[in-house]
This record gives C-alpha cells, structure tokens and sequence, in this order.
C-alpha cells in the first residue's frame, strides 16, 4: 500500500474492525510510515490526556466531598440532640391501638328484691314460737307414739304364728279411716280390735281372710289408738299381736279443727300454713317435708329457709327410733 490509508481505515484500524486482508495491508504500510503511526497514536495521546484530567478531578472531587459530608454530620447531631431535649420535655403519651368501633355492653340488670314475706297468722306465730323453744305439742304427740318395749308376759307365744304391724303405728294420722295392715308368716283368720286410751274397744273388724282392713264408720278425731291383730293357735285360743316385749301399735288422728284447716290451707295454696298446721296437728315429718319444699321454690326467702330448719330440727326430735314390731 503506497497510499495512505484515510482517517476512516486508521480508526478502523484502532477499533480493529477492519477486514484480516484491510487489516495486514494497514500493518504493513505504518511499519515504514511515520506520519501514519503518528496519527494512530495521536488519538490514544488524547485520549491519555482526557483521563488524565478525569483522574485529576476525580482526586480533587473526594476532599470537597469529605468536607460536605462533615458538615451533613454535624447538622444531623445537632438535630438530633435538640430533638432528644424536646422529647424529654414533652409528656409522654401512651400508644394506642387502632380505633375499633364497639358496642358497648349493656347494664347489669340488677336482681328483683324478693317479696316481702307474709305476715302469719297469729295462731301460727305461736307454733312457730313453740318451734323455736322446742315445745310444739305436735312434736311431743309424735314422740309419744313411739313408747319403750313393755315386759314381756307369762307364757310365750307358738313361732308359727309371728305378725308384723306395718300401719299405722307410731303416727299421727289425717284420715278418720286410717287402712290396717299386718304381714303374717301363714293364711289364719285375723280380727282387728282398735282401744283409747282407757283400753276401751271403739272398733272392731269382723273375721278377715285378708292382712289389711279399712273400718267403715270413722274414728272420732283428736284421740289416740292402740290396735291389735287377734289370730287363733292351732288349739283354737286366740292370741293378740303386738305381745309384750313388743311396744304396742299406737296411732292418732289429728282434731276436725285441724283437719278442716289443713284442707283450707292446701286449697288456699299456703304452703307456710300447710306445714305449720301439720306439725301442730302432730303431722311432723310431713310438715317437715312441705316446709323444706316451700324453702326451695323460694331460695332468696331467709323466713322460708328459717322455717324449713325449725321443722327440720323438730322431725329429728320427733323421729325417736321406732320399735321393732316384728314378733318372734
């Protein structure tokens, strides 16, 4: 190549973006001209220069930089003491939580005062004032029922022929035609003879072929009872039971007064009145029971639950162990 190459085929050359044969004629031809290497490396000496002062900037541009970043420094400890002095003057005000829109819950509906009790009657005062000295008549008619075995009678009586009483005994009856009833080891012809208090005969059954007897005319009311169940031996002599040592079958029935009462009471639906006149009557355990009833359909009643432990306490006092009727 004679010829030298045109600025465009030099910076090709630079850029090495010229053709393999382009490229060895360009090689060839700068060997032996000076003019020609002198313009390929005079853009590289420029290029030197332009980074060269690149560098030279880039040196100077650090130390302004380190100045300014000082004194950002400065302003932000500065910022931050004085806003440490604010807060520390400033109340504290705890966080809250999001704001939740709540219904708030309703008011306590207070409890209803309980109802007033009743005033009682004034002859049901007094057995509730006889309740709390423990000398109710009633109580002291019940326990009455209830006597110690008597010593036992000449003689002995046939094994075959044991009875046992089950009702009534050692009770207070409602009824006026309270029902007789007896167990027996073996079928025998029984009587049933009902005695007062002076052992005088009010009642007796005809021949029974049955344990139980329901006497048709009413007892007179407001007394009390002794009966017995009167069997045949296999000799044919009648023999009585209860026997002594055995306590004998004792029962009452309660006055027409307290009958007719009791009626008015249940009818009336006085509960309170109802158990006070059955425990006045003698009916204690059943008082008892109608009075602790009352007490739990009215928990709130400090009256209610006050009668049904006098009543309570009264039964235990009235309840002595029974004796046993069962003849051996």
């Amino acid at each position: 190549m004679s010829e030298h190459p045109t600025t465009s085929a030099l910076e090709s050359y630079r850029a090495r973006s010229l053709a393999p044969r382009e490229l060895l004629s360009v090689d060839r031809h700068i060997v032996t001209c000076a003019e020609c290497r002198a313009r390929i490396a005079r853009p590289a000496a420029e290029t030197a220069a332009r980074w060269r002062e690149a560098l030279t900037a880039a040196e100077a541009r650090p130390r302004r930089s380190r100045v300014l970043w000082l004194a950002a420094a400065a302003l932000l400890l500065l910022a931050f003491a004085a806003l440490l002095f604010v807060r520390r003057e400033e109340p504290v005000v705890p966080r809250r939580g999001p704001l939740v829109r709540t219904t708030p819950p309703p008011a306590p509906v207070p409890a209803p005062e309980p109802a007033p009790e009743p005033a009682l009657d004034p002859a049901l005062q007094s057995v509730v004032a006889a309740l709390e000295k423990g000398t109710l008549s009633g109580v002291t008619l019940a326990a009455s029922l209830r006597p110690m075995a008597e010593q036992q009678r000449s003689g002995s009586t046939p094994a075959d022929e044991a009875v046992e009483i089950v009702e009534p005994a050692g009770v207070v009856v409602e009824t006026a035609r309270p029902t007789f009833a007896w167990r027996v080891q073996s079928a025998t012809e029984a009587r049933v003879q009902i005695f007062d208090r002076g052992y005088t005969l009010v009642r007796e059954s005809p021949p029974l072929q049955t344990t139980s007897w329901q006497p048709r005319e009413p007892l007179p009311r407001g007394a009390t009872y002794r009966w017995q169940v009167v069997l045949r031996d296999a000799s044919g002599e009648p023999v009585a039971w209860p026997a002594p040592p055995e306590p004998p079958a004792q029962f009452a029935v309660i006055s027409a007064r307290g009958a007719r009462e009791l009626a008015d009471a249940r009818t009336a639906g006085d509960a309170v009145a109802e158990g006070l006149i059955a425990m006045r009557e003698g009916l204690v355990a059943e008082g008892a029971r109608i009075l602790a009833r009352h007490a739990a359909a009215h928990p709130r009643s400090a009256e209610a639950a006050r009668l049904a432990r006098l009543a309570s306490a009264a039964a235990i006092d009235a309840a002595a162990p029974a004796p046993s009727t069962q003849i051996r």
